[in-house]
């Protein structure tokens, strides 16, 4: 996908480029092995990065999940909490 996204709430599936930024009023959530070439902002809601999820700019959200395999190349800020979760198969490996 090529262009920006701006929407109430936005659900990015599974291994996807977008190549533009994501905005919402609410929740964003951005599947595994999907990558974003752009920021990912919200003004009120959350924001979700599954495992393998990438974003090539910043993050700017109320509070943020990020998985343990997703990266942010850029800042990240988070009003509220932030959570980094931990995938326990690879803890058990």
């Amino acid at each position: 996908l090529h262009g920006n996204v701006r929407a109430e709430e936005i659900a990015v599936g599974t291994d996807n480029n977008i190549f533009g930024s994501l905005r919402a009023r609410g929740d964003v959530e951005v599947g595994s092995e999907t990558r974003i070439h752009g920021d990912v902002t919200t003004r009120g809601g959350s924001v979700t990065l599954s495992d393998g999820a990438e974003v090539l700019g910043d993050v700017s959200c109320s509070d943020l999940e990020i998985h343990e395999g997703a990266t942010v190349d850029g800042s990240i800020r988070a009003r509220g909490e932030m959570r980094l979760v931990r995938d326990q198969q690879r803890d058990t490996e």
